[in-house]
């Protein structure tokens, strides 16, 4: 039985979070692993599903990434208990240097979203601490190419391992009609799914939404996710003159019950490693179309053009409300890719074959850092 302990920043509304809670949702099952998790800054709206899974979860509650106080916490917590293998989804400089002094194999799994926009704190973890890693994950190909690119000793070191979606529990999921008034009743939706940052480009679903309205004043545009740009945003709608026909959920406890009573699943966040939301979508038989921009984000990793969905290239929003519009009209077409798309993620992207395919690398690694030592 190996002894797992997952650390990640926080239990927010990211793609990360849910990733873990359902990873360990999984390796809590498994007769090879004991999972645990330590959250490290705060709690966030994930923080109960988390402690739902009933494994040990431990919270050090850092005020900040420089509370020496909290990391002297963390630090005397890993000295004190003994793992077989820590799994690294958080971004700190200073926890990666603490993996020296901790006699345990370790992983770091890039989620992406701050070393594609070259932030300091993803980039100095490849500069001077990735000789502490054993291994790192990559959850997309694309996503390999830039960790490569960021340092190219550990080549060797890297493995893509797909990020998974529940599928069952998404097609056994029902839909609702959120907050649609009874105006909105039986009108089209075209959504998006993310939080309210600079990243996901949701000025771009706007702007898309706008061209939309105008050959489709019945299509409702709605948002879900909350995040620093909410006001800007609900701003930017009413000088598109759509503001009337967009609904802000903000943060949706059951996003995924509003998800399938999208239409269309609008995807325009300009940096992205996987896409999670992607493969939830598709799980969920809702049609995508998906911005795509090259070196950023990894769409065709996941999504294949004119057979499971639309991919736009160059960003070319004008293009992708012409696109959207296209499926709303055609059902043929439509239902050709949510039949196709609902194939590709149960053979590629479950959760089930994405822990299978991370419960090998754990052995790997615990081979390599163990048994070299006599254990």
């Amino acid at each position: 039985m190996k002894r797992v302990l997952h650390i990640v920043s926080d239990m927010g509304q990211g793609g990360a979070q849910i990733y873990v809670r359902n990873l360990v949702s999984i390796q809590k099952s498994s007769r090879e692993l004991q999972p645990e998790v330590v959250v490290l800054f705060f709690k966030g709206p994930l923080w109960e599903k988390l402690k739902a899974v009933d494994i040990p979860v431990h919270y050090i509650g850092l005020k900040n990434s420089l509370d020496l106080l909290g990391l002297l916490r963390l630090l005397l917590f890993l000295k004190k208990n003994t793992f077989d293998i820590i799994h690294m989804h958080a971004i700190h400089p200073g926890i990666s240097g603490m993996l020296y002094f901790v006699n345990a194999g370790s992983i770091y799994m890039e989620h992406g979203g701050g070393l594609l926009e070259k932030n300091w704190k993803h980039r100095i973890v490849y500069k001077l601490f990735y000789k502490s890693y054993d291994a790192f994950i990559a959850i997309s190909k694309e996503m390999s190419r830039v960790m490569e690119k960021e340092q190219p000793r550990i080549k060797n070191k890297i493995k893509v391992i797909y990020n998974g979606v529940d599928v069952e529990k998404i097609q056994s999921t029902p839909p609702k009609d959120l907050i649609l008034t009874n105006e909105f009743k039986n009108k089209p939706v075209v959504g998006i799914i993310g939080r309210l940052v600079i990243l996901k480009d949701v000025s771009l679903f706007l702007k898309t939404a706008a061209v939309i309205s105008q050959k489709r004043p019945d299509v409702v545009f709605v948002i879900i996710g909350d995040g620093p740009l909410k006001k800007d945003l609900e701003e930017e709608a009413q000088r598109l003159g759509i503001r009337g026909k967009t609904i802000f959920t903000g943060y949706r406890a059951d996003a995924i019950n509003i998800l399938k009573r999208f239409d269309v699943f609008l995807f325009t966040s300009a940096f992205e490693a996987f896409g999670l939301v992607l493969t939830e979508a598709m799980a969920a038989r809702v049609a995508v179309v998906a911005l795509h921009q090259r070196g950023a984000v990894a769409v065709p990793d996941i999504l294949t053009d004119k057979t499971d969905s639309y991919i736009v290239y160059n960003r070319d929003y004008k293009k992708a409300a012409e696109r959207t519009l296209e499926l709303l009209k055609d059902q043929n077409q439509y239902q050709k890719f949510t039949r196709n798309a609902l194939k590709t993620v149960k053979n590629r992207f479950s959760m089930e074959t994405n822990a299978k395919n991370i419960e090998k690398l754990y052995s790997v690694v615990y081979k390599t850092q163990f048994d070299s030592k006599g254990h």
